[in-house]
């Protein structure tokens, strides 16, 4: 049973002056035009149990509340809850007479969408619906004549009221047994002002505002619901009410054997009963004595059955319901967009669509596709399986092997069966050896910013013969790309590579062949070559600049008597990224917030050319800022001009409060400050010692109600929290002065003193004003050096060799050694040098890089990632080549 200390979690009073008892009335509320409570009218007979229904419209989800309701106690008495042992026995049971009654707590019967699936499980019954956990109604305040119906917020389950206008709760009540037929008891909402005697001689204080039904929606929205018109219960001693009843099945159809659970719910009944059609000997018709909704498993069926609900009151009053559960049929259907079901390409090209299996709602799925050809893939997994409907993605490059048919079939089933569909694709031969990028639309563009160097753009080859040298032209809009050099490929790495750039600006001609007679080889890729480019300052955002390839030729044989080939030459383009494009879809929105949101949590990784759109403010990391900024682009407010520069103005202040603690002991830990400017988005870094302490699910406060909270506790004693409002409404983000940001249950594991940061401390805190501009913040530790320090490179820019320092403190979790990896990569992401592989001690240490990949030749220009990984921890940095 809830305690009774668990009173009034939504009062509102404001005090008004010392001495004066002037008040404004109720009448000055403004009640919400969306949201009304009020009961329904109900009929019984004196002295009997009445169950009185309360109706709740809300729009939204519905986080807390409390109603409070005023009735007649000379006509009606509430039924009060027995001692815990007999809560759920009805009052004239016998059984009970032994325990004491609660006269504080009233009995209630939960219904309709404030009913939640709880995680018991009944051997008779199946799984049962168990009641919202902090719902309970006692008397207000000790007045008998009111009703406080009480939703408290739960920090363990995140219990809610989702929208709807219905019946919500049922409020148990004794019709007293001498009123007359048609005797009318109303029911009210109380409104009072309280006031109090003070002082000697007393002097009467009055509170401004009175008590009220209100709620709490999503985001902490405080409202007042309006009142239904006066709604009644009637005493009838000639009429019995007719019962009403609905019922379910989950799910409504299977393959043999399939288990379905019914779900019922019923009005003024004294009984149910379950019926099963064609009959189900020993385990239905079932009945249910004055239970108003429950669940009950089938069991398994073996052929379509029909279930029928019927509800009785007395002996002439009942209502009935049913529900059919299909078994055997057929399995999903499985579509494909576009919905084409045959391809004709080339070899080299790629085809690529989606394929998608859509079964009946709650059914497991399962997609496949049978053996894929070489170089053909099925994603994310073959077979993809999820609920109600699940979608694959196949791709498909041939190469110059393959050629003719290929009949793909994709099979979707669930326990109901299976369906299969064949897509067939013709591969034709080339005639001709084929030259072509893969940075091209539909395929794999490769693209940056504007400004952006070193961008790789490979060029391919796909030939049914032996080739000794390859020569083409190459064409390129001179104004927005530039061409700075050509490096080879694994397929030709004794390759030179001669080219004339400079000297005809926007056309290169370009040729390459091994001084040895060496052919091109075979590789994972079928690139030759990669020109490196760099992005125009002029380039337009999300704009796509072609790069033309044209008079190819290819060497076949050493021979002087045998001459050159055509090659069949294709173009590709090269993308200019627009800032807070993260996901390089040509569009700035939601997915691109939520994208910078996973990588500031830690859940997914961005590219480096992900990376480079998500630094708007291009300060060489994606935090909060970066996502205050993406949230103003997308509501067309300007960023800070300053990118990376504090806001001018005092420093804020943070700090946690909590109290002393003995081991087993819990308590709640608030994130405190103090503002000098608004804060339109937070990350924290919060360092805790788990020997000592567990922490639970962070909640936003009072103070940030609007924002939406994200967090991730990476399990090795830190815990990164987000803040940030979806908007950036000024009125509603965090305001000057002292704000509480966020607060965390913690429990003991052993006896801590508050403020003792060796157990708990902040060891980040950056605070984004409206305009991205970042506050300065006292009261952030230095991180202990437990962790790892990774320096800048210098030189930087460099030419050839640079070095990278960087030091490692002592490890936590006692260890002598952590594994340590420092890695360079390109702004594609790949892997160009492994610079350390190895277990280190703590201690300074300095490497050095010459500008080589893994197999000993000379990168190009442009810009690198070095990235230091040790243990489960990483940090990246950028560095420069120039030549």
């Amino acid at each position: 049973r809830w305690s009774k200390l668990l009173l009034v979690v939504l009062a509102v009073v404001a005090v008004a002056g010392p001495v004066s008892a002037q008040t404004i009335g109720c009448a000055n509320l403004d009640k919400s035009i969306n949201d009304s409570i009020g009961t329904l009218l109900t009929t019984g007979k004196p002295g009997d149990t009445v169950l009185i229904p309360l109706q709740m419209k809300n729009d939204a989800y519905g986080t807390a509340f409390q109603l409070l309701i005023q009735f007649d106690t000379s006509k009606l008495t509430p039924v009060f809850i027995r001692d815990s042992v007999c809560d759920s026995i009805d009052a004239g049971t016998q059984l009970c007479v032994r325990y004491a009654v609660d006269s504080t707590y009233i009995n209630n019967v939960v219904a309709g969408r404030f009913v939640v699936l709880d995680s018991n499980f009944d051997p008779l019954f199946g799984w049962i619906k168990d009641t919202i956990t902090n719902f309970n109604i006692n008397l207000f305040q000790q007045r008998r004549n009111v009703l406080a119906c009480t939703f408290l917020p739960s920090l363990l389950r995140r219990d809610s009221l989702p929208p709807g206008n219905a019946v919500i709760f049922y409020v148990k009540f004794k019709v007293h047994p001498n009123l007359a037929h048609n005797t009318a008891v109303p029911f009210t909402y109380y409104e009072a002002n309280i006031c109090s005697d003070t002082g000697t001689p007393p002097v009467t204080v009055c509170y401004n505002g009175c008590w009220e039904s209100q709620m709490s929606l999503v985001g902490n929205i405080q409202i007042y619901p309006s009142h239904l018109p006066t709604t009644f219960f009637r005493v009838d001693t000639s009429t019995v009410p007719t019962p009403t009843i609905t019922l379910t099945a989950t799910p409504t159809s299977g393959a043999s054997g399939v288990t379905s659970t019914l779900d019922w719910t019923a009005t003024n009944a004294d009984s149910v009963v379950i019926t099963a059609s064609p009959p189900l000997t020993g385990v239905f018709p079932k009945k249910f004595t004055a239970q108003l909704g429950g669940s009950v498993s089938t069991g398994g069926l073996t052929s379509t059955t029909t279930f029928t609900a019927t509800a009785y009151k007395g002996a002439t009053k009942f209502a009935t319901a049913s529900a059919t559960v299909t078994v055997g049929g057929s399995g999903p259907t499985v579509t494909f967009t576009p919905s084409i079901q045959s391809y004709t390409i080339n070899q080299g090209e790629t085809v690529s669509f989606q394929v998608k299996a859509t079964g009946t709602t709650g059914q497991t799925v399962t997609l496949s596709a049978g053996t894929p050809p070489n170089n053909a893939t099925f994603a994310p997994t073959n077979p993809v399986v999820g609920t109600t409907s699940v979608t694959g993605t196949f791709s498909f490059t041939p190469d110059f092997n393959q050629q003719g048919g290929f009949s793909i079939s994709f099979t979707g089933s669930t326990s109901a069966g299976s369906t299969t569909q064949s897509v067939v694709i013709s591969v034709n031969q080339l005639q001709k050896d084929r030259l072509f990028s893969t940075s091209a639309a539909k395929q794999k563009p490769v693209g940056g910013l504007r400004g952006t160097p070193g961008i790789k753009f490979p060029i391919n080859m796909i030939s049914s013969k032996t080739v000794y040298g390859v020569q083409f032209d190459m064409d390129y809009p001179v104004n927005f790309v530039s061409v700075d050099s050509f490096t080879v490929s694994n397929r030709i790495p004794d390759y030179v590579v001669y080219d004339n750039l400079g000297q005809t600006p926007g056309t290169v001609r370009v040729l390459t062949f091994g001084l040895q007679n060496d052919s091109v080889k075979t590789d994972v890729s079928s690139a030759i070559l990669y020109a490196y480019m760099t992005l125009d300052s002029n380039a337009v955002p999300w704009t796509s600049y072609p790069i033309n390839m044209r008079n190819g030729r290819e060497s076949v044989n050493p021979d002087p008597n045998v001459g050159s080939l055509e090659l069949q030459t294709d173009s590709g383009i090269v993308e200019c990224d627009n800032p807070g494009d993260v996901n390089l879809d040509k569009f700035i929105d939601v997915a691109d917030i939520v994208n910078i949101v996973s990588s500031i949590i830690g859940t997914f990784s961005l590219t480096p050319r992900q990376f480079a759109t998500a630094d708007l403010i291009t300060d060489a990391a994606v935090n909060v800022f970066d996502l205050v900024a993406d949230i103003n682009l997308i509501y067309g407010r300007p960023i800070t001009p300053a990118p990376g520069q504090p806001a001018p103005g005092p420093q804020a202040t943070v700090g946690l409060a909590y109290g002393d603690m003995s081991s087993g002991s819990a308590d709640l830990l608030t994130v405190r400050s103090e503002l000098p400017q608004q804060v339109a988005g937070v990350q924290m870094d919060i360092a805790y010692d788990p020997s000592s302490v567990t922490l639970g699910i962070p909640h936003i406060t009072r103070d940030d109600r609007n924002f939406v909270l994200q967090y991730k506790d990476f399990g090795n004693g830190k815990m990164r929290v987000l803040l940030y409002h979806p908007t950036g409404t000024s009125s509603e983000l965090l305001q000057i002065g002292a704000a509480d940001l966020v607060s965390i249950p913690i429990t003991a594991k052993a006896d801590i003193r508050a403020g003792d940061r060796t157990k708990l401390r902040i060891t980040q805190a950056l605070l984004a004003t409206p305009t991205a501009a970042s506050i300065a913040v006292s009261g952030v530790d230095q991180t202990l050096p437990s962790n790892f320090m990774l320096s800048q490179n210098y030189p930087n820019p460099f030419n050839p060799i640079t070095t990278i320092e960087y030091s490692l403190g002592y490890f936590e979790d006692g260890s002598a050694v952590k594994h340590v990896n420092l890695e360079i990569y390109n702004v594609l992401g790949q892997l160009v040098k492994s610079l350390v592989d190895a277990d280190r001690s703590p201690g300074s240490y300095r490497e050095e890089w010459d500008a080589t990949n893994l197999g000993g030749q000379r990168v190009s220009s442009g810009v690198y990632l070095y990235r230091l990984q040790v243990g489960n921890e990483n940090q990246t940095k950028k560095m420069l080549l120039l030549k």
